[in-house]
């Protein structure tokens, strides 16, 4: 009968091109290029908040707007508490929601 057939692996590169050419600017957001990129971001967890870590590690990385602590862990709950506070203050203060 002269059927044109097609292969099931052209089938699926012909439709995924096509999907991938008129879907890929929909399902991609504006937030993951430019300047605020998650690739080009940097999110800290800081393993022990005392004293030291409270006064030079953390409070030198604080001032980078590409570097974000994120996360605080500490022995001491005590400890824990004042990072969590010095982290959220500092946070509140330069967005201005403090």
């Amino acid at each position: 009968m002269g059927r044109n057939k097609v292969s099931r692996r052209g089938f699926l590169k012909t439709g995924l091109g096509a999907v991938a050419a008129m879907g890929f600017p929909a399902i991609v957001p504006s937030s993951v290029f430019g300047q605020y990129a998650p690739s080009k971001r940097i999110n800290i967890g800081c393993i022990g908040a005392g004293r030291i870590s409270r006064g030079h590690d953390m409070a030198m990385l604080l001032p980078y707007d590409r570097a974000k602590i994120m996360a605080v862990c500490d022995l001491d709950a005590h400890r824990v508490e004042d990072g969590k506070k010095l982290i959220n203050d500092f946070y509140a203060k330069k967005t201005g929601a403090a």
